[in-house]
């Protein structure tokens, strides 16, 4: 059964929403990533495939955020201080914003220092 797709429709499908459509005999289906597979879609340019793109979870992310910081630490054997300092707020603040978009970067590093923000700064301009 095909379904024509807006590129609204495309946009927020690709995005993981679910959205309501008509198919051609006139039924509305509710129509999400879990089901998207079992119907014929198009858009207006033709087929409609959805993104390959893999997702990953906090952790994941900040493992791999942690994982590349260390190894570039590493590689140009920086210092206790300054570039290392501000790789790991980097980091720390990269962390928080997944779970906080909405939070300043002072917001993250009251969350995970208990130094203030202007110190912390410091730091990583040293």
């Amino acid at each position: 059964m095909a379904i024509t797709l807006t590129a609204e429709d495309a946009r927020d499908l690709q995005a993981g929403h679910t959205i309501n459509v008509i198919t051609e005999d006139g039924t509305e289906v509710v129509l999400g990533p879990e089901n998207a597979g079992d119907y014929a879609l198009e858009t207006a340019t033709g087929p409609y495939t959805p993104s390959k793109a893999r997702t990953f979870t906090a952790e994941q992310l900040n493992t791999a955020a942690n994982r590349a910081a260390n190894e570039i630490l590493e590689a140009i054997d920086a210092p206790e201080e300054g570039v290392r300092d501000a790789l790991n707020l980097q980091v720390n603040a990269t962390a928080y914003f997944l779970e906080h978009p909405d939070a300043t970067l002072a917001d993250a590093i009251t969350a995970n220092y208990s130094e203030r923000p202007e110190t912390v700064l410091a730091w990583a301009a040293s």
